[in-house]
């Protein structure tokens, strides 16, 4: 399915709903979070829920919060999940090139079990200024408690935090990435 021109999020789940061996495939998302005023600007939002088994694969999320300056732009975002899979998602335009509040190309937080982040393009932007800046913004960010893997991505990230932040691992395979 395509979405795009829209002034919030392309896909959203609330708080407290739940998923169980969702699926998120194949889906773009060019132009989402144009308004800048959405709590969080993104392409893939998957709120403070329970998601079990949850696979984000082959999607695009293209020019995402270009005018979110005060409110976070995240490409794909999973807040409390158990074993998550993100594969050959390309995540590029995310936030404006100026300053802003803070962003992420893919922000995997509270999440049990495995992660698996394999083979995805996330940049900031796809014609980085010259200069940069010193925003908080990171190309991914995995808080799990359990095993991570993270092969065969490009990460491209400007600003004040690192392209990947992955704390709480019990134990964390990163290779063969471009950072």
């Amino acid at each position: 399915s395509n979405v795009g021109n829209m002034g919030g999020v392309g896909i959203f789940s609330d708080t407290g709903s739940y998923t169980i061996d969702l699926d998120i495939v194949g889906n773009v998302m060019a132009s989402v979070g144009l308004t800048g005023t959405s709590d969080v600007n993104g392409g893939i939002v998957l709120g403070a829920t329970s998601n079990i088994n949850l696979r984000i694969s082959e999607n695009v999320v293209e020019t995402v919060g270009l005018n979110a300056q005060a409110n976070p732009a995240i490409g794909i975002a999973v807040t409390s999940a158990s074993d998550v899979r993100v594969t050959g998602n390309r995540v590029v335009d995310v936030g404006p090139t100026g300053p802003v509040t803070f962003g992420f190309g893919i922000a995997l937080l509270i999440i049990l079990g495995r992660v698996d982040v394999v083979d995805n393009e996330v940049r900031r932007s796809t014609t980085p200024p010259p200069g940069g800046d010193a925003s908080p913004w990171s190309a991914l960010i995995i808080a799990a408690q359990g095993n991570v893997t993270v092969p065969g991505n490009v990460l491209e990230a400007f600003g004040s935090l690192p392209a990947a932040v992955i704390p709480l691992a019990k134990s964390c395979l990163f290779t063969d990435n471009q950072c």
